[in-house]
């Protein structure tokens, strides 16, 4: 809990500081980044949420939202992505740039759930299989 608690935190520095620096741009880039940012608020509860509660479905529901997520992205750098409106205004670049950033850690959570929903439903996770995990990972 404290891991997920830690990158919340980083998350929601990362979305400030990215907030500031968008609110010079264009309408377009000020949208652009409130879309992202709303998304990247409720995909961050969205798996405070699943990993507080510990149940399969939290976890199922959260891999559709980072697919969800993954597929909208998509559609928005398809919208604004546009040569000649980047050209022009340097803070939507920013903010279609961050889309990429924002999808790596949807695609990251998505591999999240994956693993946990794995360990889950077949018992893997426990101590002496992660030491020895570990240990082949290092051999």
């Amino acid at each position: 809990m404290k891991i997920a608690i830690s990158v919340e935190n980083i998350l929601y520095l990362y979305i400030s500081q990215f907030s500031e620096k968008s609110g010079k741009g264009s309408e377009k880039a000020r949208d652009l980044a409130l879309i992202i940012n709303e998304s990247l608020k409720g995909i961050i509860e969205a798996a405070c949420w699943a990993i507080e509660s510990g149940d399969i479905m939290d976890f199922s529901m959260l891999e559709g939202l980072t697919l969800s997520h993954q597929e909208r992205f998509n559609e928005i750098r398809a919208r604004y992505g546009d040569d000649s409106l980047q050209k022009q205004d340097l803070a939507l670049k920013t903010a279609l740039q961050a889309t990429h950033r924002i999808e790596r850690i949807t695609y990251l959570l998505g591999d999240y759930v994956l693993l946990r929903l794995s360990k889950k439903e077949t018992g893997a996770g426990s101590s002496s299989n992660r030491k020895m995990q570990q240990n082949n990972l290092l051999s």
